[in-house]
């Protein structure tokens, strides 16, 4: 294969005396003939026909050895493999055939060769081509070159199909027309190819023509009568289409044969409009002297004159003047629908040319239905010739729109000086408000434009004058436009104006750190001190945004340092919370009150500091011995509020300078318990080096070691072992350090504890241990009281109050323990503990179901596990241990994670969950049924029944279980 395609005959001949089969194809299907075909090897493909070489082999995609001889114009291979019988009307996957391939690529000779063996000539492709079509398309792109109009008549001489179709709509005559290739159509034609066949979107070969300026082509056709009045789908005719691209000869001929030239498209535009549109001048004249309406509108309401204006065809205009208006009569003010006119959309472009041309035909200065006219166009875009144009024609300058905006304040806006100088010549009103309350100067001081600014302050613009409280100064100071702050200033603008939140131009200049403005203002003697309806002063806007120069600038003009807002946060305060460094520095030099606490948290400016991080902001409050132990509303000191964040450089540094180690806040917690909270070993390391006590206990008896234990903090843990604290809690919590990392998951800290021989004992006597394993889990749900079953022993109830949460005088075999809430609602710590201490006394009375009331809370057990319902969250409480742990309960865990238990009593009570059948009467349901021999009966989920409904039941109940 090699060879042959390299075209090696001497070693082709060579290797065909060795080899029996030379038909062996390539992955693709491909044989050595293909490829000698494809290159044009002569010799070669004759060696191998000698050879009997295959010559209708097709590949994967269906082509021959002689298609590829004919695709690629090797007259002499397609002669050989004709000789030898080669199918000429083959079809590859695409339903090409050799014809179609010969005569897409020009190869005249092929297709002779081809016609004579008569290859069809009207096979068609898959999108419905034939080869006549290749042949057009391909005469039409390469025509001069390759001469391909000789291949289309030897196809014609065949009698090949000239109206046939592709899939959309495209003919022969179709693909000549649109390249301009004259002898193709010419031939077409003579076959009396069919001119008026449209494709899918109503085109027409004539069409095309015009299109694309084919006027040799365009005139063949016309003498066919091809239809010159036909629309394709949106409407367009052959003459707009010549028309929008300028194709004047075209469009020429076509009026030879036009009656009616003002047809509308959709939209209703015209030929003239699009000529116009374009600016294509010989256009319009040849339609004009055809007499074309010039003042038709589109649906828009645009007329020829008006698309003219707009895109400033000078040329065209003067013409549209000149012969249009004084020959045809058109008028100068047609309105859109809006209202604008072509001499607004030629003020708006600038065209000064068309302006004037317009304003000699006098045309209106009229108005749109917003107000607007052509004057306030012309000087917001600061066409300056266009302006003094209007004005010599006495346009109107103070005419305002709709929101009582003014020519000369779209002028001032944009700072086009020139216009605001020739309006101003024209008397035009300076002080004129908009419905917002903007002036003319505002608009300049706001945007700083200093040279229109002066020109307004010229003819004596109003400075004080405000916008919901703002002036011009304001606005100036705002955008720090010093220029025009200094020309306002020697107006004596007035420098302490407020706005209605308080803000002056001073507090503006500084928030934004304006300082050449500030001190232009400060000159001006503006007050320093007056405060925003917050309390914000000056000098606190320029801490927040760290403005140095404008900070010392106002402290040379004794502003007060220790002010503060409503929530009596002072400059100082914000300068910490922020990090500027350089500006607290500032403050303390001017010896600030370091002391002063913000209403709310009362916190100083020290915590505030700590609490966001800032390490130097610290260093300099410290080196300036300000109070370290100061408490905040919660007791915590600055120590503490680092140690919560994992500030270590600050800790550090807080004990570098003696800060007090063990305070404990309201709650009782330290600063080592917050750093054991977050789990900041680095904190927690340096805070025991400094020997502070491990063995604090809060207000709940929580010590660091638990803390750490139930974050999970495993390092924080080893540092505290190391120095043997308490591992047992007491009072209210009863809960050991170990079993809360067991209860939490943290094994690792578990398996840690027992290493260190850390005993695990209960904070109460008379409770054997329990592991976690024995742990049975069981829920209940209903709200209504449950009563001793028939047949149970006991039944004395158990009273709690809050001094003696629990006495227990239960016979040892009752069934139920039923504890009524007392006279104040217990709250649900009391409701643990209760349960806690109800837990001693579990082993000798050993109730099946126990269940306290209160108005907040039911709380029901069975076992060693507890369940509390809120009125609106649910949590089981397992007790183990001489602890209770709460987690939320998911509707899963009702049947996957329950223990179910079979009672063995004498009465052959048992217990059924989900789908499983009742040992007693065979019932299968996902209900719990509890049976007393073999009577049923069944009790809603939270029925309300007193104790009178409750104590008649002759059978023991079924509860729903929580879905």
């Amino acid at each position: 294969m090699l060879a042959c395609q390299n075209g090696h005959d001497s070693v082709v001949k060579t290797l065909l005396e060795h080899i029996d089969n030379i038909d062996t194809t390539e992955k693709d299907g491909c044989t050595a003939l293909m490829l000698a075909c494809q290159n044009g090897h002569d010799s070669v493909v004759k060696a191998l026909l000698e050879k009997n070489a295959s010559v209708d082999i097709t590949k994967q995609n269906g082509c021959t050895a002689f298609m590829l001889a004919c695709q690629n114009g090797h007259g002499s291979l397609v002669k050989a493999l004709l000789e030898k019988n080669a199918s000429v009307d083959t079809t590859e996957k695409y339903g090409c055939t050799a014809l179609m391939l010969a005569c897409q690529n020009g190869h005249d000779s092929v297709v002779k060769a081809l016609l004579e063996k008569n290859a069809s000539v009207d096979t068609t492709k898959e999108n419905g081509c034939t080869a006549l079509m290749l042949a057009c398309q391909k005469a039409l792109m390469l025509a001069c070159q390759n001469g391909h109009d000789s291949v289309v008549k030897a196809l014609l001489e065949k009698n090949a199909s000239v109206d046939t179709t592709e899939k959309d709509g495209w003919t022969a005559l179709m693909l000549a027309c649109q390249s301009g290739h004259d002898c193709v159509v010419k031939a077409l034609l003579e076959k009396n190819a069919s001119v008026d066949i449209t494709k899918e979107n109503g085109w027409t070969a004539l069409m095309l023509a015009c299109q694309d300026g084919h006027d040799s082509v365009v005139k063949a056709l016309l003498e066919k009568n091809a239809s010159v009045d036909t629309t394709e789908k949106d409407g367009w005719t052959a003459l707009m289409l010549a028309c929008q691209n300028g194709h004047d000869s075209v469009v020429k001929t076509l009026l030879e044969h036009i009656d009616n030239i003002d047809t509308t498209e959709k939209d209703g535009c015209t030929a003239l409009m699009l000529a116009y549109q374009n600016g294509h001048d010989s256009v319009v004249k040849a339609l004009l002297q055809k007499n074309a309406s010039v003042n038709t509108t589109e649906r828009d309401g645009w007329t020829a004159l008006m698309l003219a204006c707009q895109n400033g065809h000078d040329s065209v205009v003067k013409t549209l003047v000149v012969k249009a208006l004084l020959e045809k009569n058109a008028s100068v003010d047609t309105t859109k629908v809006n209202g604008c006119t072509a001499l607004m959309l030629a003020c708006q472009n600038g065209h000064d040319s068309v302006v004037k041309a317009l304003l000699e035909k006098n045309a209106s200065v009229v108005t749109t239905k917003e107000g607007c006219t052509a004057l306030m166009l012309a000087c917001q875009n600061g066409h300056d010739s266009v302006v003094k144009a209007l004005l010599e024609k006495n346009a109107n300058v103070d005419t305002t729109e709709k929101d009582g905006c003014t020519a000369l304040m779209l002028a001032c806006q944009n700072g086009h000086d020139s216009v605001v100088k020739a309006l101003l010549q024209k008397n035009a009103s300076v002080d004129t408000t908009e419905k917002d309350g903007w002036t003319a100067l505002m608009l300049a001081c706001h945007n700083g434009h200093d040279s229109v600014v002066k020109a307004l302050l010229e003819k004596n613009a109003s400075v004080d004058t405000t916008k919901d409280g703002c002036t011009s100064l304001m606005l100036a100071c705002q955008n720090g436009h010093d220029s025009v702050v200094k020309a306002l200033l020697e107006k004596n603008a007035s420098v302490d104006t407020t706005e209605k939140d308080g803000c002056t131009a001073l507090m503006l200049a500084c928030q934004s750190g304006h300082d050449s403005v500030v001190k232009a203002l400060l000159e001006k003697n503006a007050s320093v001190d007056i405060t925003k309806e917050n309390g914000c002063t000056a000098l606190m806007l320029a801490c927040q945004n760290g403005y140095d120069s404008v900070v010392k600038a106002l402290l040379e003009h004794n502003s007060n340092v220790d002010t503060g807002t409503n929530s009596n946060v002072t400059a100082l305060m914000i300068a910490c919370l922020k990090g500027h460094n350089h500006i607290v520095n500032i403050w303390l030099r001017h010896n600030a009150n370091t002391d002063m606490k913000t209403n709310k948290q009362e916190a100083t400016a020290l915590m505030l500091a700590c609490d966001v991080g800032h390490e130097n902001v610290v260093k300099s409050l410290l080196e300036a011995n300000v109070n370290k132990d100061t408490t905040d509303k919660e007791g915590r000191t600055a120590l503490m509020v680092a140690c919560a964040k994992g500030h270590y450089v600050i800790v550090n540094d807080l004990m570098c300078h003696n800060a007090q180690l063990d305070v404990q806040d309201n709650l009782g917690d330290t600063a080592l318990m917050y750093a054991c909270r977050t789990g900041a070993e680095d904190i927690v390391k340096a805070l025991l080096i400094n020997n502070v006590n491990v063995n604090f206990e809060n207000q709940d008896g929580w010590t660091c070691l638990v803390f750490a234990c139930c974050s999970g903090h495993i390092n924080v843990v080893r540092l505290l072992l190391n120095h043997k604290p308490a591992v047992k809690l007491k009072g209210n919590a009863f809960r050991t350090a170990l079993s809360i990392a067991e209860k939490t998951r943290h094994l690792k800290i578990a398996k840690l504890l027992r290493e260190h021989d850390v005993e695990e004992e209960s904070c109460n006597t008379g409770r054997d241990n329990m592991a976690s394993s024995d742990v049975e889990e069981f829920e209940t749900s209903g709200c209504s009281e449950l009563q001793p079953s028939e047949g149970a022993t006991g039944g004395s109830i158990v009273e709690t109050k809050q001094e003696n949460l629990m006495r227990t005088e239960k016979s040892a075999d009752a069934d139920l323990m039923r504890i009524p809430a007392p006279d104040q609602s217990l709250s649900k710590t009391d409701l643990e503990s209760m349960f806690y201490q109800l837990e001693l006394s579990l082993k000798q009375i050993k109730p099946n179901v126990i269940k306290i009331e209160n108005a907040k809370y039911v709380a029901t057990g069975e076992g060693s596990s507890i369940n509390i319902e809120g009125q609106r969250r649910r949590r089981r409480f397992n007790v183990h241990r001489g602890m209770m742990i709460a987690r939320p309960l998911r509707k899963k865990q009702v049947y996957q994670k329950i223990k179910r238990f079979e009672s063995s009593s004498q009465d052959g009570n048992a217990q059924v969950y989900k789908d499983q059948e009742c040992p007693v009467c065979g019932h299968r349901s996902r209900k719990k049924y509890k049976h007393s021999g073999s009577e049923v009966k069944q009790r809603s989920q939270c029925s309300q029944r007193d104790d009178d409904e409750a104590s008649e039941e002759e059978t023991s109940t079924l509860e729903d279980d929580d879905d």
